[in-house]
């Protein structure tokens, strides 16, 4: 299996320009950001003190789990890729099982979105650092790592699925394009929640990287809002997801994610399993 893992991120990896665009819609959200709703943001709230930071390292919070959900896609084109041109029915020839070969693409996925989601932040922690004197706190990295690798592989197994349908690389062309572009709406990077409709709210609320996002933003802005403005604060801006009136503590968010993942392994196995077009 090791192999066909290092195959697998070798084709990622020297093909540069397909590694950029996975980031590209984490990079749209990021600029658009810089450009047009940082501003907007800031002048809606102009009575806290030190909005800008917190709207900075909300922004990476929401950023990064765009990041999770496209570079995991990307990473899994060499499925479309083997599929389309029947090497995944050479490779079932090989003594390597079918599900070792699943389990192959699933690893190269997870260290791609992994190593490309730790690229994307010290980008964007440098960049803040210079341009905002962003206050990082750096004592949470370790936990931020890890939320790193559960969204990564979150993201690739709710990918690996979406892709057990799609036949053809340009397809997938597509099909990343309308990912890329809806998923900085699906975390409330372009719109905060709690501005949403209700109907958008709910959709975000199904998706499952918006439990990412809420992890991110809770590590990244923590207890930087004033004590008085906080419960709505995190409730409107995404920070803390809200269900039946109760808003989602940590343990809670991380808990769903798990429960999510959990699910989608299941249903991504059982579909995996009954697909007579797999090796």
């Amino acid at each position: 299996m090791y192999y066909l893992v290092k195959r697998n991120l070798t084709l990622f990896f020297r093909n540069r320009a397909r590694a950029f665009f996975s980031l590209l819609g984490a990079l749209i959200t990021f600029a658009l950001y810089i450009v047009f709703l940082k501003q907007t943001l800031k002048s809606s709230l102009p009575h806290i003190n030190n909005i800008q930071q917190i709207l900075d390292n909300w922004q990476m919070g929401g950023t990064l789990a765009v990041a999770s959900i496209t570079t995991t896609l990307t990473g899994l084109s060499s499925v479309v890729s083997d599929r389309e041109n029947n090497i995944l029915q050479d490779l079932s020839l090989t003594e390597r099982s079918k599900w070792q070969i699943r389990l192959s693409y699933l690893i190269s996925s997870v260290i791609v979105g992994s190593l490309l989601q730790i690229i994307l932040l010290i980008f964007m922690l440098a960049y803040f650092i210079k341009t905002d004197n962003l206050a990082f706190t750096w004592s949470n990295l370790p936990i931020i790592l890890i939320i790193i690798l559960v969204s990564s592989l979150l993201s690739a197994i709710c990918n690996d699925l979406l892709v057990s349908f799609i036949k053809t690389f340009a397809t997938l062309t597509q099909v990343n394009l309308i990912i890329g572009t809806a998923s900085g709406f699906l975390v409330g990077s372009y719109i905060p929640l709690g501005v949403a409709p209700k109907a958008a709210q709910l959709v975000m609320k199904l998706t499952p990287a918006t439990y990412v996002a809420s992890l991110y933003r809770y590590l990244f802005v923590g207890n930087t809002i004033p004590v008085n403005l906080r419960t709505r604060f995190v409730k409107d801006m995404g920070i803390r997801l809200e269900w039946h009136n109760h808003l989602l503590t940590m343990p809670e968010t991380l808990t769903i994610t798990f429960a999510i993942l959990l699910a989608v392994i299941i249903i991504d196995y059982l579909t995996q399993k009954f697909n007579p077009r797999e090796a």
